[in-house]
């Protein structure tokens, strides 16, 4: 996904390669073209979903790899959690306490209303605590994943932008 300042960026080195490409628009500039082609090619990295990061786990000292992908303010994180692999709805500030009702949706499969339980801080949404292994199923195989928060916000997850599937991640 192409954030804000991601598109800034791509439309920055668009238009310094478009001037290049103009300034040197003239017979015999033909490496010149190859040039700035190549440096398009290089800079531009295509829109992907999943990105992939590593930390040392403070405890164990190993490194664990997880997966995001976000829309909006809402990330959708997959990682370990104690020895197995498990989704998680991540804010970057508090949406609330308690329990939550919401409903999700894979792909163009059945509406599942539910309720979800917050973090203490607000700011994980564990919707799928029972059922993770059947989450990371569809995590892994889906195109797309749609949740609404009662109707309040909805986000709407594109799982394969870019060509690029949810990698496999392996805990302990």
């Amino acid at each position: 996904m192409l954030t804000i300042s991601n598109r800034c960026l791509f439309s920055q080195k668009f238009l310094v390669a478009l001037a290049v490409w103009l300034r040197f628009d003239v017979p015999g500039n033909f490496e010149m073209r190859i040039f700035v082609l190549c440096f398009l090619a290089v800079s531009m990295r295509p829109a992907i979903a999943w990105e992939v990061g590593q930390f040392k786990d403070r405890m164990t000292d190993r490194i664990e790899t997880y997966a995001t992908v976000q829309d909006g303010a809402a990330t959708l994180y997959v990682g370990c959690l104690n020895g197995a692999v498990k989704p998680v709805l991540k804010f970057d500030r508090p949406i609330g306490w308690g329990k939550i009702g919401l409903s999700y949706r894979f792909d163009n499969g059945p509406v599942v209303p539910r309720f979800a339980t917050l973090s203490q801080d607000g700011q994980d949404l564990w919707i799928w605590v029972l059922d993770s292994a059947e989450a990371m199923a569809h995590l892994r195989t889906g195109k797309r994943l749609r949740i609404s928060l009662d109707g309040a916000a909805m986000f709407d997850f594109n799982l394969s932008q870019g060509g690029k599937d949810l990698p496999a991640i392996k805990c302990g």
